[in-house]
Protein backbone atom coordinates (compact mmCIF):
# COMPACT_ATOMS: atom_id res chain seq x y z
CA UNK A 1 0.00 0.00 0.00
CA UNK A 2 1.23 3.57 -0.73
CA UNK A 3 2.78 5.70 2.02
CA UNK A 4 0.57 8.45 0.57
CA UNK A 5 -2.71 6.50 0.49
CA UNK A 6 -1.58 5.36 4.31
CA UNK A 7 -0.77 9.07 5.51
CA UNK A 8 -4.21 10.20 4.37
CA UNK A 9 -5.89 7.39 6.22
CA UNK A 10 -3.74 8.16 9.65
CA UNK A 11 -4.50 11.70 8.97
CA UNK A 12 -8.07 11.12 8.75
CA UNK A 13 -8.01 9.24 11.63
CA UNK A 14 -6.17 12.13 13.56
CA UNK A 15 -8.67 14.29 12.75
CA UNK A 16 -11.55 12.19 13.77
CA UNK A 17 -10.03 11.41 16.83
CA UNK A 18 -9.78 14.94 17.62
CA UNK A 19 -12.74 16.24 16.32
CA UNK A 20 -14.50 13.39 18.72
CA UNK A 21 -12.50 14.67 21.84
CA UNK A 22 -13.70 18.48 20.74
CA UNK A 23 -17.65 17.48 19.94
CA UNK A 24 -17.95 15.47 23.10
CA UNK A 25 -16.23 18.47 25.71
CA UNK A 26 -19.34 20.77 24.08
CA UNK A 27 -18.10 23.80 23.08
CA UNK A 28 -16.93 23.94 19.74
CA UNK A 29 -20.14 24.58 16.96
CA UNK A 30 -17.75 23.39 13.83
CA UNK A 31 -16.60 19.64 15.89
CA UNK A 32 -19.74 18.03 14.53
CA UNK A 33 -19.29 19.46 10.57
CA UNK A 34 -15.58 18.72 11.18
CA UNK A 35 -16.22 14.86 12.27
CA UNK A 36 -18.83 13.96 9.66
CA UNK A 37 -15.89 15.22 6.73
CA UNK A 38 -13.61 13.07 7.96
CA UNK A 39 -15.97 10.25 8.30
CA UNK A 40 -17.14 10.70 4.52
CA UNK A 41 -13.46 11.11 3.93
CA UNK A 42 -12.27 8.11 5.44
CA UNK A 43 -15.51 6.27 3.61
CA UNK A 44 -13.87 7.00 -0.13
CA UNK A 45 -10.60 6.03 1.17
CA UNK A 46 -11.96 2.25 2.78
CA UNK A 47 -12.77 0.70 -0.99
CA UNK A 48 -8.93 1.38 -1.67
CA UNK A 49 -7.89 -0.58 1.43
CA UNK A 50 -10.25 -3.43 1.89
CA UNK A 51 -10.03 -5.58 -1.17
CA UNK A 52 -9.94 -9.06 0.37
CA UNK A 53 -13.84 -10.01 0.78
CA UNK A 54 -16.64 -8.83 -1.27
CA UNK A 55 -19.05 -9.51 2.05
CA UNK A 56 -16.82 -8.43 5.08
CA UNK A 57 -15.56 -5.04 2.82
CA UNK A 58 -19.26 -4.38 2.08
CA UNK A 59 -20.65 -4.77 5.59
CA UNK A 60 -17.65 -2.59 6.70
CA UNK A 61 -18.74 0.16 4.29
CA UNK A 62 -22.19 -0.23 4.89
CA UNK A 63 -21.46 -0.17 9.59
CA UNK A 64 -19.15 3.46 8.43
CA UNK A 65 -21.90 4.57 6.32
CA UNK A 66 -24.49 4.12 9.20
CA UNK A 67 -22.66 5.80 11.74
CA UNK A 68 -21.34 8.58 9.34
CA UNK A 69 -25.87 9.29 9.03
CA UNK A 70 -26.02 9.12 12.63
CA UNK A 71 -24.72 12.56 12.83
CA UNK A 72 -27.07 13.70 9.83
CA UNK A 73 -29.88 14.67 12.15
CA UNK A 74 -27.78 16.39 14.96
CA UNK A 75 -26.05 18.15 12.63
CA UNK A 76 -29.09 19.49 10.88
CA UNK A 77 -30.43 20.56 13.84
CA UNK A 78 -27.35 22.55 14.90
CA UNK A 79 -27.46 24.47 11.60
CA UNK A 80 -30.71 25.15 11.55
CA UNK A 81 -30.53 25.97 15.45
CA UNK A 82 -27.79 28.54 14.15
CA UNK A 83 -30.13 29.71 11.64
CA UNK A 84 -32.74 30.70 13.85
CA UNK A 85 -30.84 32.04 16.50
CA UNK A 86 -29.45 34.51 13.97
CA UNK A 87 -32.66 35.57 12.41
CA UNK A 88 -34.39 36.49 15.87
CA UNK A 89 -31.16 38.12 16.54
CA UNK A 90 -31.89 40.78 13.69
CA UNK A 91 -35.86 40.21 14.21
CA UNK A 92 -35.00 41.98 17.31
CA UNK A 93 -32.89 44.62 16.11
CA UNK A 94 -35.00 45.76 13.64
CA UNK A 95 -38.06 45.86 16.30
CA UNK A 96 -35.68 48.05 19.11
CA UNK A 97 -35.34 50.16 15.79
CA UNK A 98 -38.92 50.66 15.41
CA UNK A 99 -39.67 51.26 19.13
Amino acid sequence: MPATLLNSIAAQLLVLAQTRKRLLAGHDAEALHELRIALRSLRALLPVVLKRNKRIDAAILAAWKALANLTSPTRDAEVLLALLCRRHAALRAKLQKTQ
